[in-house]
C-alpha cells in the first residue's frame, strides 16, 4: 500500500514512539514487496529489535510497498533498514492445526512473555465466521480434523503436560450447544493426556451461564479459563461477521462482559482488530468496556490483494492511525496492554523475552 507518512515525519509528530514501533506500524500498513511469497508459497517471518523492545512480523502477500526484501534483509525506500532485524523463517501460507508459542517451540517459536508455553489447537480451520482473516482463504490443505487426532499429534510432538495453556479457536459451529460440546471434548481429552494448565477460549458462541458452567465443570472451575470474546470492531459488526458471531450489538456485548466479570475467570479480554473501523467508533465504545475486560489487540493484515475491510481513517492515516489507537487505549486504561499476541500495538519488552532473544541473536551473529 502507498505510504501515507514517512518515518521521519512520524517521528516528529509522535516523539513518544520509538523508531522500531513506527516502522512496525508502517509495515503492518504498507506490507512488503517479496516475490518469493508467491513463487515459493511461503510467508517470511522477521524479528526486529532495539535495545529495549522486540516485534515479530510476517507477511501473507507481496504488495507495492516502500519496504522490500533483498537477500533476506528489509530495505526501506531503497536502503537497508537501520534496525536490527533477522529473517527467522519462511513457512507455508496454510494455517497449521497446531502451533506453539514459547520455549517448547524451539528456536523458531513465537516470543512469549516470561517463558509462557501456549499451544493453539485448531481442528476446525474452515472458520467461516468473518470476511477478513486468513481462515477465510480457500486452500485445499485446510480441512477440519477430529479433536482427538489433533491432540494425539500434539501429545506425540510436545507432551501436553508441559504447557501452561491450551488455546481453542473454535470457528463457527452450528450453535452454542455444539460449540460447548466440542470445547468439553477438547478439555476431557487433554486432561486425560496429563494437561493440568489453563484453557484459552477465543470466540463468542459460548455465552449463557448454563454452557459456561458446563465448560468450567469439565476443566475444574472458572479459574482455569481465559476468555477472549471476539468483538473485532464495535460498529456494523454484522457486515463482516457471520451467524452468531456478528449478531450481537455492542450494548448486548457490554452486558455479557459485565456478567462475565462476575464469574471469576482467570482473565477476561475482548479481541479488537486495528484498522477495520474509524476512530470515532473506537473512542465512543471502548471506554464502556474498561471496567470489565482488557483488549486483545491485533493490527489487521491483508490475507489477499482484494481485501476491502480497511476503514477510511486507516486508509487515510496509515501508520498514524495505529499511533492514535494506542494512545487512546493507554489513556482509558492508564497503562500499556502487553500480551502474547504478535500483532499487538505494544512490542515485547526484551527483559521479559530473554529466552527468545538469546535464540535469535545467536542466529543473527551466525549470519553476520
Amino acid at each position: 500500500m502507498q505510504e501515507q507518512t514517512t518515518i521521519p515525519e512520524l517521528k516528529r509528530k509522535y516523539p513518544h514512539f520509538s523508531e522500531l514501533e513506527l516502522h512496525f506500524f508502517n509495515m503492518k500498513y504498507c506490507g512488503i514487496q517479496d516475490p518469493k511469497i508467491a513463487l515459493e508459497n511461503s510467508r517470511p517471518i522477521f524479528e526486529l529489535w532495539d535495545e529495549n523492545q522486540l516485534v515479530e512480523l510476517d507477511f501473507l502477500i507481496s504488495e507495492n510497498s516502500p519496504y522490500k526484501i533483498k537477500e533476506d534483509k528489509i530495505h526501506y525506500h531503497g536502503n537497508e533498514l537501520n534496525l536490527n532485524h533477522l529473517l527467522l523463517d519462511r513457512i507455508k501460507l496454510s494455517v497449521p492445526h497446531i502451533y506453539v508459542r514459547g520455549p517448547l517451540g524451539g528456536t523458531k517459536s513465537c516470543p512469549t512473555l516470561d517463558g509462557f508455553n501456549s499451544m493453539n489447537i485448531n481442528p476446525r480451520q474452515l472458520c467461516k465466521g468473518c470476511d477478513f482473516c486468513a481462515y477465510s482463504e480457500k486452500n485445499d490443505s485446510k480441512r477440519n480434523r477430529n479433536i482427538e487426532d489433533v491432540l494425539n499429534e500434539a501429545e506425540t510432538s510436545y507432551g501436553l503436560k508441559n504447557f501452561d495453556q491450551l488455546a481453542f479457536v473454535t470457528g463457527c459451529f452450528k450453535n452454542e450447544a455444539e460449540t460447548t460440546e466440542k470445547f468439553r471434548e477438547l478439555i476431557r481429552n487433554s486432561r486425560d493426556k496429563g494437561f493440568e494448565g489453563r484453557y484459552l477460549y477465543i470466540g463468542s458462541q459460548i455465552t449463557d451461564e448454563y454452557h459456561l458452567e458446563a465448560v468450567a465443570e469439565e476443566m475444574g472451575g472458572f479459574s482455569y479459563l481465559d476468555y477472549v470474546y471476539t468483538i473485532e470492531r464495535f460498529s456494523n459488526r454484522e457486515e463482516i461477521m457471520h451467524n452468531s458471531k456478528g449478531k450481537p450489538k455492542i450494548k448486548e456485548i457490554i452486558q455479557q462482559l459485565s456478567h462475565f466479570s462476575d464469574l471469576e475467570f482467570n482473565s477476561l479480554q475482548y479481541s479488537y482488530l486495528v484498522g477495520i473501523e474509524n476512530l470515532n467508533h473506537l473512542k465512543k465504545n471502548a471506554i464502556n468496556l474498561v471496567p470489565y475486560a482488557t483488549p486483545h489487540i491485533s493490527i489487521f493484515r491483508k490475507s489477499n490483494s482484494t481485501s476491502d475491510c480497511f476503514s477510511k481513517d486507516y486508509l487515510n492515516l496509515g501508520a498514524e492511525f495505529s499511533c492514535n489507537v494506542r494512545d487512546h487505549f493507554e489513556e482509558i486504561y492508564g497503562t500499556k496492554i502487553l500480551g502474547n499476541n504478535l500483532a499487538n500495538l505494544w512490542p515485547f519488552p526484551r527483559e521479559r523475552v530473554k529466552w527468545f532473544t538469546q535464540n535469535f541473536e545467536e542466529m543473527y551473529d551466525e549470519k553476520e
